[in-house]
């Protein structure tokens, strides 16, 4: 009787976990689009008002991220980058995909965030700044659109997640009772 009641407990606690992983998931995402979105509005910021390459523009941008430590990824991967184009081992469009690929692996982003983040390797250190500028302006709207979707959503799967834990796990208890 006593492996039973253990049992049930794990498996509704297990239950549980998995709903609020879910839930989590989701905000995870949300603030990440919101910090990549913010860094690209930087780095726009840095290229249309600063009138600085994307070199420069990057390394500005890697040093404005020292003191926010919610941004350590947006941080690392600016660094990456801005390390990548002093060696110049690599064309800023193979080192802005690649960094791409990194990021992706460390957060969670679905293929329509990746490319939408890889469109502007196709005009990265282009001599016209505006085709630069347009092509962050795109990705930066597509971005908060984006957002403002998952946080419509967000609310009402919190609680479907919350409650299908709970259910599932009093589910299983039920029929292994």
């Amino acid at each position: 009787m006593l492996i039973k009641i253990i049992g049930s407990v794990i498996i509704f606690s297990c239950s549980n976990l998995l709903g609020l992983y879910y839930i989590f998931k989701t905000r995870s995402k949300i603030n990440n689009l919101k910090q990549i979105s913010n860094a690209l509005d930087i780095l726009k910021s840095e290229i249309e008002f600063g009138f600085n390459n994307l070199d420069q523009a990057i390394k500005n941008i890697s040093h404005a991220l020292i003191l926010d430590q919610q941004n350590n990824f947006i941080k690392s991967f600016f660094d990456n980058i801005a390390l990548d184009l002093k060696k110049k081992n690599y064309s800023a469009k193979n080192i802005w995909l690649n960094q791409i690929d990194l990021l992706a692996k460390k957060i969670y982003l679905d293929q329509e965030d990746i490319f939408n983040l890889k469109s502007f390797s196709q005009v990265i250190s282009n001599l016209d700044y505006n085709l630069e500028i347009n092509s962050l302006k795109k990705i930066i709207l597509s971005l908060e659109q984006k957002i403002l979707s998952l946080e419509k959503n967000y609310s009402s799967q919190k609680k479907l997640y919350f409650n299908l834990g709970f259910l599932f796990g009093l589910l299983i208890i039920i029929i292994f009772i």
